[in-house]
Parts: structure tokens; C-alpha cells; sequence
């Protein structure tokens, strides 16, 4: 969890200062800088927003296993998950 927290952290560090930025642009009124950070905010605000999730997925076995063993009906697969013990 530690490698989880600390991605989330930095990207929400990221986006922390990407406002900080849009507070003193628009407090000096420069019109380029603006543009910049107009299109650089879904970067920031993506990044900050899925960032936790997408590690989450890589680094933790048991949200990974608990994805892989869902219900296919489509593939007529069936997995049924009958304890957590394993973890």
C-alpha cells in the first residue's frame, strides 16, 4: 500500500501545483501562460484521478485476483471466489 499512497501523493502534488500555477497566472494576467495551463489541465487532473486506481491494479495481487476470477457469462467461464483466505 505504501507504493499506492505515495503515487497518489505525488500526483496529487502535481495537481496541487498546477493550481498554484493558474492562481499566480492569473493574478499577473499572462495570456500565454493561461493557454499553457488550459491545455495541460487534463493531464494533471487524469493523471491525479486514475493514478490511484491503474497502481492499484498493478501492484496489489488481490485486486487482481479478485478481477480475474468475475463472472464471464459471455465466455461461459465461471469462477466463483469462495474465500479471501488465500490472501
Amino acid at each position: 500500500m505504501f507504493i499506492v499512497i505515495s503515487v497518489c501523493s505525488i500526483t496529487h502534488l502535481i495537481k496541487a501545483v498546477h493550481q498554484l500555477c493558474w492562481v499566480l497566472v492569473a493574478f499577473l494576467h499572462q495570456q500565454e501562460a493561461i493557454d499553457f495551463l488550459e491545455d495541460a489541465y487534463p493531464y494533471t487532473h487524469y493523471l491525479s484521478t486514475y493514478s490511484g486506481a491503474i497502481t492499484l491494479v498493478l501492484f496489489n495481487s488481490r485486486v487482481r485476483w479478485l478481477l480475474i476470477s468475475i463472472n464471464y457469462a459471455d465466455r461461459e467461464v465461471t469462477t466463483q471466489v469462495s474465500s479471501l483466505s488465500r490472501f
